[in-house]
């Protein structure tokens, strides 16, 4: 079974080095360190924030549905206090037009 069937089969694995690589390791045979970053590198997989928050690795086909899942809507003021920097602010009237940009040009 390779890396990416891996991550399919049980959706994703917590990203902190080294979670991912040993989550993989414990249910794949073997594989080498540099099969484990062809994954990013040829962007089959995408480090993004899912459960609880923490960044997982996840395959590219299913990312966005474990962000839309997981994330906090920009309209609650939590995303406000974990997601906005002083001068960084995603426009709430812009966030659903780039949203879909960015879920559009990730499978394409």
């Amino acid at each position: 079974m390779s890396l990416i069937q891996v991550l399919h089969d049980i959706i994703g694995v917590y990203s902190a080095h080294p979670t991912a690589p040993l989550s993989l390791h414990a249910r794949v045979m073997s594989f080498s360190e540099h099969e484990f970053y062809v994954l990013d590198d040829s962007r089959m997989v995408y480090r993004v924030p899912a459960m609880r928050e923490s960044v997982y690795m996840v395959p590219r086909e299913t990312a966005h549905l474990a962000m839309s899942a997981t994330l906090h809507p920009p309209s609650d003021p939590y995303w406000h206090k974990r997601y906005s920097q002083k001068g960084r602010v995603i426009p709430e009237e812009k966030y659903a037009g780039w949203k879909k940009a960015v879920i559009h040009a990730v499978l394409m």
